[in-house]
C-alpha cells in the first residue's frame, strides 16, 4: 500500500510503519533492477493501479459505470481517490476481511473520507449467499446503473478452483 503514497496516489492517512519499512527496503531492489531493464515490483504494482484506474475511469466517464465494488480493496486508495473525483455520481464500495476492513474505514476517517456513495463493507469472496457474499453486497446497488467489480492481486492466494468460483461470482454479480 506505501507504493501508491510515494507515487503520490494516496492520502498521506494510508501511510503505516510496516509499509513505510517494507516499500523503503525494496527501495535497493527496484533500483537495481530498474537499471538492469528488468521488471520491478513498484513498476509493476504502478502500471497494474494506473491500468485499471484508467479503464474504470474510462468507463465511469462513458457513463457506462456508475458503481463500483473493490474486492479486497486492502489500503488501496483507488476508492478514496474516485470517490473525491465523483462524488455522488459514483457509488463506490471497498470491501475487504472484518478485521481489514475496520482498518480502512480508521483510515478513511482519517483521510475525512467515505460517505453514503463512499463505504466498506467485509466480504466472504468464496461466499455464495448471504450478505457478506458479493451478490448481497451486489443486492445493495441500483441494477439499472452499470457497476464495475474490481479486485487488484486477490487472485493469487487462491487455488485455482476457487478462482474459478470467484470469476462465477463476480460474473453473477
Amino acid at each position: 500500500g506505501y507504493t501508491w503514497l510515494a507515487h503520490g496516489l494516496a492520502d498521506p492517512a494510508f501511510a503505516t510503519s510496516t509499509g513505510r519499512l517494507l516499500y523503503r527496503a525494496l527501495i535497493p531492489f527496484n533500483r537495481a533492477l530498474a537499471a538492469a531493464g528488468q521488471v520491478h515490483l513498484d513498476g509493476m504494482l504502478l502500471a497494474r493501479h494506473r491500468l485499471i484506474d484508467a479503464l474504470l475511469e474510462e468507463a465511469i466517464g462513458s457513463g457506462e459505470i456508475g458503481q463500483v465494488i473493490e474486492v479486497a480493496c486492502g489500503l488501496s486508495p483507488r476508492g478514496h481517490r474516485f470517490a473525491a473525483a465523483h462524488g455522488d455520481r459514483l457509488t463506490y464500495i471497498e470491501a475487504d476481511l472484518p478485521a481489514m476492513a475496520a482498518r480502512k474505514r480508521a483510515v478513511l476517517a482519517r483521510a475525512k473520507g467515505g460517505s453514503a456513495h463512499h463505504r466498506v463493507v467485509e466480504i466472504d469472496a468464496t461466499a455464495d449467499a448471504g450478505p457478506r457474499s458479493l451478490a448481497g453486497i451486489a443486492a445493495t446497488l441500483d441494477p439499472t446503473r452499470g457497476t464495475a467489480i474490481i479486485t487488484e492481486g486477490l487472485l493469487n492466494y487462491f487455488p485455482p478452483d476457487a478462482v474459478r468460483g470467484m470469476w462465477r461470482r463476480f460474473a453473477t454479480a
